[in-house]
This record gives C-alpha cells, structure tokens and sequence, in this order.
C-alpha cells in the first residue's frame, strides 16, 4: 500500500486519473462503498490501493471535445467562492450576465439568448425556470452545489424553449466529501466580504453509515448590506437575507441499483427592494416588500445491470418557487389620487374640506389598502433516459439512446388588495395564470468506426398552453379559446472523426429547436374588469381555435470545429486541451414580430448570429492556465426594417493562472476583458442604440492550509474598483452597473 497525492497541475482533472482510484475515494454512479481496515476511519492519511498512473488517460472534466459544453467543477467553485451561481459562470465562453447585480435581477444569456424561455436550468434534473415581468432570477446557493454543466445550442435531451442553451446544477454528495473509510464527517465554513459587509456561514454533515446509505445535510446564511459600485456608491436595495438546505439521501439497494433523493430549499426573507430590478434608475414602478421562498425536490434512480442493453437513468421532481409582494398603501404604485383634495378614512375617501364620503365605487378605487402579489411557479419534472450499446467490436460500435420526458410549468398568480372591494373596479395590468404541458420522446443512434463518430437524433414534442384561475375567466366571458396545441419535430446531427487518435479531433453539430409561445402573449389582459372579470385583450379569435394565432419561433444552429488533447506535450509533464468552435445560428419566426392587420396575423421576423469560441487548459507540474474567448455577430431582420441583435455580449476575453505547491498553498490570477456593445436606448418598437463601454476586471485569490483540518482563503473581486455596466437590462436597454472591489475572507474547518 503506498499514499497517493495527486500532481498540482491536475487538481481539476484528478478524479478521471484512474477509475480505481475514483472508485476508493468516493461512492460511483451505482456500487456501494466497501468498508476498508480498521484503521482506515482514524488514520489521518488517506490511503489507498497502489495503482498504476497513465497519463494519457488523464482528461480535462471541464471541456467536451466534440460538443459546445463545458462544466464548472467542484474545485474551481471552492477557489472563487462565488456569491452566486451567476458569479460561477463568467468564465464560461459565450456566456454572460444580464441585468443584475442583485440575485433578483440577475439571469443567464447564452450566445445572446437572454430570455427565461430561451435558456433552461435544471438543479438535480429538475427544471427551475422563473419569469415575472421585470424581475428575474434562478435562486440556488452555489456552497450547495458541486458542479455546474453549461450546454451551449439545443441539446436532443434539452427540451424545449432551450434555444440559447441548458444549465445543469448537481447539488453534493456524501460520496464527494468521505475519504476512503470514512463513515461520518463534517465541515464549517465562515465568510466575510467587504464590498456589501457580507456575512456567510455554512455547515455541512455527511455519513455513510452502512455501506448500502449516503446521507448529508448541508445548512448555509447569506446576510449583506446594499453592493457598493465602482465609484464607492452603493446599489440601493441589493442586500441580501437568505437561508439554504440541501438534505440528500442515495441508497444503494444492490451493486447496479441507486436511488438518490435531493431536497433544495432557498429562502430569501420579506426586504424593501424596487419592483423593476433590472433597469437602472428605474424607480417609475417603486417599491415593494418582496419574499422568494424556493423547494426542489427530486427522486432520481439510476439502473446499470451487468449487460449492455441498460443504462437507466430516470428522475422524478417537483420545483416551487413562490414570489410574494406587498405594496403598502402610500408607497409609489399605491397612493390616492388626488391627493390634496380627498383622504382615505379606512378604505372609505373623503373630502378634505368637508369629510364627506365619496361612492363606494369612488372609495374602492382609491381606497385600496395595501396591494398583494403572489406568484406561484411549480414545475413538474419525468425524464426517463437509456442508453444501449447494441455492438461493441474493435472497429465498430453501435449505441442508441432513447428518453421520454413530461414537463409541467403552472404559473399561479393572485394579485388582491387590503380593501376586499377594490379589486372588482381594478383598471390595471392582470398577470397572467395558466399551464404549459410538455410531453415528449427522442431517440438518438450513435455509430463509432475507425474515428468516425455520427450521431443523428429525432425528438418530438407535443406541447399544451391553458389559461387558467381569472385568465381562464377573462377568456371565457370573451369566448376565446383557453387552450393551444403545438406539434414540433426536431432534429439533430453530429459528425465527429479523430484526424489524429485521442489527438485531434473535427468535428460538427447540427440541432434544431423551438419556442413556442408565452402565455403572456397568449392570453395579456390590460384592460380592467367588468363584474370582477379580467377583460381580456388576447389575439385569439372568438369562437375559433387559438393554435395558428402564433407561430412557433423555430431555430437552426450549425457548428464546426476542432479540438486537441495532449497529455504528454513536448514529451513534458505538460497537459493541453484546446478547442475552437464557430457556429451559426438562424431563428425565424420571431415572435416579437408577431402582428394583426385586417384581420390577417404575420410574424415574418428572422435574426441571423455567428459566433467563435475558444477553450484552452494548460497544466505543468503545480501550476496551471486557463483562457476562453467569445465573440458574437447577429442581425434581426424585421419586415420593414434591420438592425444589430441587441442581446449579444461584446466580445469576452478571460484569463487565468495559478499554481498549487503541496497541499498547502493555492494561488491563483485571473483577467477579464469585455468589448463594447451595442444596447437600445428605446423600447421597442423603436430601435434607437447607443455603445455600452468595454470594461477589465482582475481577480486574485490564494489558499492556505496549515493542516487537513483547516484553511483559510483570501479572494479579491474586481481589484482595480472598476466602474461597469452589466449586459442586459429591460428589452435590450442598458443593465445595472457592477459591484465595486470586493476582498472576501474564508475559513474552512473540516472533520
């Protein structure tokens, strides 16, 4: 038996070094950990089997050699101690931020896709996505995470809506945390981050107290005051008041079955925030009272029998995120009119000069009392996925992967005032309530010969939007349909062949995707009430079917590339992974040129994207460099006019290096560069633009740990306090500026 320490340059990449050594550290995919010596549980050096390393077999965890998807590890979340799981992902190329930097103003843009149905998340298999007008967000706490996946284009298992790209979440396992024989452990970690005075704790318990059972728990607070900006201004309500959980449980039943149970409950407690967190010095829509209450919950089993005909992965899940908001009465959004010449005794108005009452119709319209918005988002998640390999022989292997999936989004929004009368003469805007239902199944073959890989895919998806509580009344009283029915068929196709053997490797992807719809164009109603009823302001025609009244928004995405892998290079204890991506992409039908002329609908709008990305990952000895880059192009083409995409990043430049000596010490530098972009000045149907600035950020961070039990970390954000705007704000315009120099403190304490 000898003791293994892993070379510094492969920190990343260890775990893939050899599957013997994985399979000690920590519970695989389905065999249950065996019990190791007795002396194993106490002895403070992990030990293990001695096993042979073969470097060439050492892979890069973070870049897919032949798809545009690359995945943030476990590791490189401890080293930048992300604030959230946006802050995880700037590094990713073709990524970016919008809006922000508050959490309820932050959300994804994947190659210049930003909208909430363009790109997908999923935490555990589960999908999450929030939309409310003029606020976003996707309220996971990074300390419960231990890797983050982002697949950028449709992917056959995507789904969809999915037409910039899926981000996939995976919450810890007890597995990723015991050391081999290890039955019981835990770990503390407290943070301080003086930007925002932010005060973070986490605590985390994890167990496996028979060999068949992984159990942890993992509580963590986030507590800060507002970010303060590059110009040492502070961002008015931006502080942060939440408490998360993770509970997961996986039992392993036999050495080819698993179950694995995951709970994630995020709270956020009822703060003073603007009700338009993503525009800046946008106060027109005031303030509210806002609380997040967030729970996903998700049963996963995974099936791998001693044949090569099964490998069952199947995940049941639920997703609540409910959003509640109080406007007290006085606040802006919520005054009585007229202000100097009546007053509101109770939710009764009255003349100022004379007291006397108005009617009652006069008295709920003004009188109104506090004003309460409650968004309920629950998503229902089944995906069943298997992969058989059909024929395995030296030159030749045939694969087939088939899923089915069933998707359930129902959005539940009640908007009601103190006064019970008010309501019914409410002349506002209505949010709106309905279901989107989503069942569907593809199948894609894969062949392997001689360094070919060719992997064609079908999906097919049976779509239903329903209106439903008072949008489902609104529609009704109009006689419009409540229902739509959408049939969409996509396909995919990926080309792949080793110019050189697990060297280099061409390759091309192909994948179509769709968006159907929102509910909000659906089924909008502005327009007040008549008895209580929503009058609706649907384009739906009365008395006739609502499937046609919208096309669905369709999307083609092509790439090509190359990537290189070289574990040896200059016949050096030197790792190089390279890859370089161009890909283009066409979207018709766009649905914000839908429109209504005499009758007739038309929705001619097409935009056009091209794009490079590059990946590379360099490691020798104990150091280590990372650099991607990202530049994308795209016109919108409208039927009487063009003009720039509006939504696409400028062009990203990022830069990192760090070296690891011994167990100790950890440090590491990064550099980002952001081109100018383009942003509306107007919203649309006006298209004025104006050039948002290029901006560098530099970051810094080192690690040290006296002993296994403890470390400490220093980290530096944004060291040069610089000024910045965020991508994205509301429809395209500009987005929030950035925080300022941020130095957080961490102390880790382990058992």
């Amino acid at each position: 038996m000898i003791g293994i320490s892993v070379p510094s340059q492969a920190q990343d990449m260890a775990s893939n070094v050899q599957e013997k050594v994985a399979a000690e550290n920590k519970t695989q995919q389905l065999a249950p950990p065996k019990d190791s010596s007795p002396h194993d549980a106490t002895d403070k050096t992990a030990v293990l089997p001695e096993v042979k390393v073969n470097s060439s077999r050492i892979k890069d965890k973070r870049i897919n050699k032949t798809q545009s998807i690359t995945t943030v590890t476990s590791e490189e979340l401890d080293r930048t101690q992300p604030s959230s799981i946006f802050d995880a992902l700037r590094d990713v190329p073709g990524v970016s931020i919008d809006g922000g930097p508050r959490l309820t103003g932050m959300s994804f843009n994947i190659r210049g896709f930003s909208d909430n149905e363009d790109v997908a998340v999923k935490v555990d298999g589960v999908q999450k996505n929030f939309e409310k007008y003029r606020m976003s967000g996707t309220f996971v706490e990074p300390e419960l995470l231990k890797a983050i996946e982002v697949q950028r284009g449709p992917q056959i298992a995507s789904g969809s809506g999915s037409l910039g790209g899926t981000i996939l979440a995976t919450t810890k396992d007890a597995a990723d945390l015991l050391a081999p024989g290890q039955r019981y452990g835990g770990k503390a970690k407290f943070g301080y981050g003086n930007n925002n005075d932010e005060y973070s704790r986490s605590y985390i318990g994890y167990a496996r107290p028979i060999d068949q059972v992984d159990i942890l728990y993992n509580y963590s607070n986030r507590q800060s005051n507002d970010i303060m900006q590059g110009d040492n201004e502070p961002l008015p309500y931006s502080s942060v008041q939440s408490v998360s959980h993770l509970l997961k449980l996986s039992i392993f039943p036999t050495d080819t079955l698993q179950f694995t149970t995951s709970i994630v409950k995020y709270e956020q407690g009822k703060t003073i925030q603007l009700y338009d967190s993503i525009s800046e010095f946008n106060t027109q829509f005031g303030y509210v009272l806002r609380a997040i209450d967030e729970l996903t919950i998700s049963e996963t089993m995974t099936f791998k029998p001693d044949t090569p005909w099964i490998d069952l992965k199947a995940t049941l899940g639920k997703g609540h995120t409910n959003n509640d908001e109080t406007t007290p009465f006085g606040w802006p959004r919520n005054t009585l009119s007229q202000s100097g010449t009546y007053y509101c005794d109770g939710f009764i108005r009255r003349r100022i000069n004379n007291n006397v009452a108005s009617t009652a119709a006069a008295s709920a319209a003004n009188c109104r009392g506090d004003r309460y918005e409650l968004y309920e988002f629950e998503n229902t998640t089944v995906d069943i996925a298997n992969t058989a390999k059909l024929y395995q022989g030296d030159d030749l292997k045939i694969g087939i992967l088939k899923g089915l999936q069933y998707l359930k989004q129902d959005r539940s929004v009640a908007l009601d005032f103190e006064n019970p009368a008010s309501l019914a003469v409410y002349a506002g805007y209505i949010p709106v309530s309905g279901t989107k239902t989503t069942r569907a199944a593809y199948i894609q073959p894969r062949l392997e010969w001689k360094g070919w890989n060719i992997v064609p895919g079908i999906r097919e998806d049976r779509v239903i939007l329903e209106a439903t509580d008072d949008t489902l009344k609104g529609l009704e009283q109009a006689n419009q349909a409540n229902r739509i029915h959408l049939n969409e068929r996509t396909y995919s196709l990926g080309i792949a062949y080793d110019v050189i053997p697990k060297r280099l490797t061409v390759f091309s992807n192909y994948g179509q995707a769709f968006r159907p719809p929102s509910m909000e164009y659906q089924y909008f109603s502005n327009n007040g009430r008549i008895s209580g009823v929503p009058i609706s302001t649907s384009p739906c025609p009365p008395g006739a079917s609502c499937d046609d009244t919208y096309k669905v928004q369709r999307s083609e995405n092509t790439e090509v590339g190359v990537s290189y892998l070289n574990p040896n290079l200059f016949d050096q204890q030197i790792q190089l992974t390279s890859k370089a991506t161009f890909f283009h992409i066409h979207t018709s039908n766009l649905i914000n040129s839908w429109q209504m002329a005499n009758g007739v609908t038309s929705q001619n709008g097409k935009e056009t994207r091209n794009g490079w990305e590059f990946e590379n990952s360099l490691a020798y000895k104990y150091l280590y460099a990372r650099a991607s880059y990202s530049r994308i192009t795209g016109t919108v083409t409208m039927p009487t006019q063009e003009f720039p995409v509006y939504t696409i990043p400028g062009r990203t430049l990022n830069l990192s290096l760090g070296m690891r000596i011994g167990d100790q010490w950890d440090a590491n530098i990064s550099y980002r560069k952001v081109g100018e972009r383009q942003y509306l000045t107007s919203i649309p149907p006006a298209y004025t633009f104006a050039t948002q600035d290029n901006y560098e950020l530099f970051n810094a961070g080192i690690r040290w740990a006296p002993n296994r039990n403890l470390a400490f970390r220093v980290i530096g954000e944004n060291l040069g306090n610089k000024l910045y705007y965020l991508d994205g704000g509301f429809a395209g315009t500009l987005g929030l500026v950035g925080a300022g120099r941020n130095i957080k403190f961490v102390t880790e304490l382990t058992y």
